[in-house]
């Protein structure tokens, strides 16, 4: 049977979780997810059989109407009887129901071409990820927990963009990174040129968002902040963001990772970084 969410789903959607994808997650991270994460109620389908959920597709969507495909998965024992056809275009139609255009993913390459097929996505290749070497890595300095940062004045700096993004407004930035339940973020702000979101990572930082009027400047300002041996980043290929991170000396190292998308409009261009991912 396929149908929608109902309360205390997610202690089968995490048994189903673990057999696909081999991994635990707490009921608190799938709060965090499904409940805290978005501007509302996230679309959750799943496929239940005698008692037991086995097969999911969800989606989180942000206030811009903006929507995140996430965890797409049907247990391993029932695969291949079309579940996955089934609980793809129940999302989709849920999704036309709410009047959201724009929805963006990032599927196994295994699940990639079911996804085109049957969401009426497009594919627009893979995710760039990019790295900068530190020489003489510098002591750390400036970085603020983003528990503690103004919110709202981080809000007030926006990347004046054509391309399709989400709105990087006090809830958001509150909600992705403030309430997360596992991990610690750090902010930099550079004054009038916008700011930086981090995480740390024995010898690496990920670079996980970066906004502002003027990336370059930002991107030059934390390269001096950094004391790990490596800055990590991605971005979508040729998009802005990925323009200012080649000129600010990062280096295309692969593309591991699918981008689609279903769109409104067949020609826009996507702004999407790694904050924007749904395994966080």
């Amino acid at each position: 049977m396929i149908r929608l969410y109902q309360k205390n789903d997610e202690v089968g959607i995490n048994k189903l979780f673990k057999a696909v994808f081999n991994k635990e997650r707490s009921i608190e991270e799938w709060k965090w997810k499904f409940e805290t994460l978005g501007a509302e109620n996230p679309i959750i389908v799943v496929f239940e059989e005698n008692g037991e959920i086995i097969g999911h597709a969800a989606c989180i969507i942000y206030e811009d109407k903006i929507a995140e495909r996430v965890d797409i998965m049907v247990h391993p024992s029932h695969q291949g009887k079309g579940i996955y056809k089934q609980i793809v275009l129940r999302m989709v139609e849920e999704l036309e129901s709410r009047q959201i255009h724009n929805v963006y993913g990032f599927p196994a390459e295994v699940a990639k071409a079911a996804f085109i097929k049957y969401g009426k996505a497009t594919d627009l290749g893979n995710i760039a990820l990019m790295l900068s070497p530190k020489l003489f890595p510098s002591k750390k300095q400036d970085w603020l927990p983003i528990k503690d940062a103004d919110l709202e004045k981080l809000s007030t700096y926006q990347t004046s963009l054509n391309e399709i993004h989400v709105n990087r407004s006090a809830e958001f930035l509150k909600q992705r990174f403030a309430l997360h339940p596992t991990r610690d973020y750090f902010v930099y702000e550079s004054e009038g040129n916008g700011y930086a979101i981090v995480r740390f990572e024995g010898n690496k930082t990920h670079l996980l968002d970066v906004v502002g009027p003027n990336l370059k400047a930002v991107l030059k300002d934390i390269k001096k902040r950094i004391n790990t041996r490596f800055l990590i980043s991605w971005a979508v290929k040729d998009s802005h963001y990925y323009k200012a991170l080649k000129g600010s000396l990062f280096f295309h190292i692969k593309s591991p990772m699918p981008l689609v998308v279903k769109q409104q409009h067949k020609d826009a261009k996507w702004h999407l970084t790694q904050a924007d991912v749904d395994s966080f």
